[in-house]
């Protein structure tokens, strides 16, 4: 819709005057006063014989330790893993596919020197996985008291870092982390010999062996922090191109990102998983569907809680459908997150518009699901609906069966929603 309105060269202080990215900017000012303070805390590492002492200690002392009969370990890991590593620091709330747990260490292993990590999970159990099953670094960090021995923290803190975990929302903000195209090369200093350095006869190395490992960390600190401001400031205009990309590549803008006759109706939903919804469309996956059919579909797509419960039986037609819809979500699922398409949901939602004498009070008696919970799924359905009533002229057969499916839905205590 931004397309449909602006040249793409006025998007981007469009973007940057926007809500969104003024959220974004607050988070950076944060970060920013935390950086203020790592540098007054970097000015006692203030200036000495070398311009950049911490880098050329870092690299003498790595020379110093090396065993000549060993070659270095040389890691290969994928550059995402590399990056999101930095940002699994004690406290940091990440997600596991699923589930969710609290970063309480970070290491590397001894042998391969792979990233890994202790993590507590929910339900209180407490594991070491590689940095690569975290599939997502939320922008939350809790308060972790860190301890010598396993688990890395106090018993008090365990219980209160389980407790705030159980307590958090079903869905927080991701952190916006950058990852570089290609790997930085290994210095060639890392192979020298330590005749290479100035170290060994310094006037300033004991003071260095001192100073590096507090100097060290503050510096790691400084990046990281550079790092995330740098992609909080950014990050709104990047997640707009990357959205361009995925556009271009199904056929809904033109190589100068223009809409198409495709991206002129597609434009028109505005709801979540509107590239499945859209794909569905074209796909014809609704052709022959009737209105208890598309709106059983369309809740299973706006539902996302996944808490079980005694539900009515889903009929062959629907499940046959969900079917199809299921495996289009996996494939899209590089570009869009798959909904849950839960059977059982969209079982409730057929019921209520199939069957016109059924009351309410017999649909919350044929599940276990809570009244509220079930009020708010038609509603979410009933707002889904309305967005393909939207494409009378591209799509007449479905938006009269949407109409028909509000209809239907709109009866008893739903009477009274917009």
């Amino acid at each position: 819709n931004l397309l449909k309105a602006h040249a793409l060269d006025q998007i981007q202080p469009i973007l940057a005057k926007s809500f969104a990215q003024f959220q974004l900017n607050q988070r950076a000012e944060v970060l920013e006063r935390k950086l203020d303070h790592l540098r007054e805390q970097m000015e006692p590492f203030g200036p000495r014989v070398c311009t950049d002492w911490i880098t050329e200690w870092q690299t003498f002392d790595q020379v110093r330790r090396q065993k000549s009969h060993r070659a270095p370990v040389k890691r290969h890991e994928p550059p995402e893993v590399a990056a999101r590593f930095h940002f699994l620091t004690p406290g940091r709330v990440v997600g596991f596919g699923r589930s969710r747990g609290v970063v309480l260490r970070q290491y590397r292993s001894k042998g391969q020197k792979s990233p890994m990590i202790t993590a507590l999970r929910l339900g209180g159990g407490i594991t070491e996985s590689p940095a690569s099953t975290v599939t997502e670094v939320s922008d939350r960090v809790l308060d972790c008291v860190d301890a010598p021995v396993f688990p890395w923290c106090t018993p008090e803190s365990v219980e209160e870092l389980l407790q705030h975990l159980e307590e958090l929302p079903g869905r927080l903000p991701e952190l916006p982390i950058l990852i570089p195209k290609d790997d930085e090369p290994i210095p060639d200093a890392i192979v020298q010999t330590l005749g290479d350095f100035a170290c060994p006869t310094c006037p300033s190395r004991s003071a260095c062996q001192r100073d590096y490992p507090l100097a060290s960390k503050l510096r790691q600190e400084q990046h990281r922090h550079i790092k995330s401001i740098q992609a909080l400031r950014t990050s709104l205009w990047h997640r707009f191109q990357e959205k361009i990309d995925v556009l271009q590549q199904f056929g809904y803008l033109t190589p100068t990102s223009r809409l198409t006759d495709n991206g002129e109706w597609a434009r028109l939903i505005r709801i979540d998983h509107s590239l499945l919804i859209t794909e569905l469309l074209r796909a014809d996956a609704f052709n022959g569907a009737d209105p208890a059919m598309l709106a059983a579909v369309m809740s299973s797509i706006a539902h996302d809680d996944d808490r079980p419960g005694a539900f009515p039986r889903v009929s062959s037609g629907l499940g046959s459908l969900l079917g199809q819809v299921r495996k289009l979500a996996v494939s899209l699922s590089p570009y869009e997150d798959p909904p849950l398409l839960r059977a059982d949901i969209a079982a409730v939602t057929e019921r209520w518009i199939g069957d016109p004498m059924l009351t309410w009070i017999g649909l919350c008696k044929s599940t276990t699901m809570a009244e509220g919970d079930i009020y708010r799924l038609l509603a979410r359905t009933l707002e889904f609906l309305s967005q393909l009533h939207t494409l009378k002229a591209t799509h007449p057969g479905l938006a009269d069966t949407a109409s028909r499916a509000i209809a239907a839905l709109r009866r008893g205590v739903l009477e009274e929603l917009p």
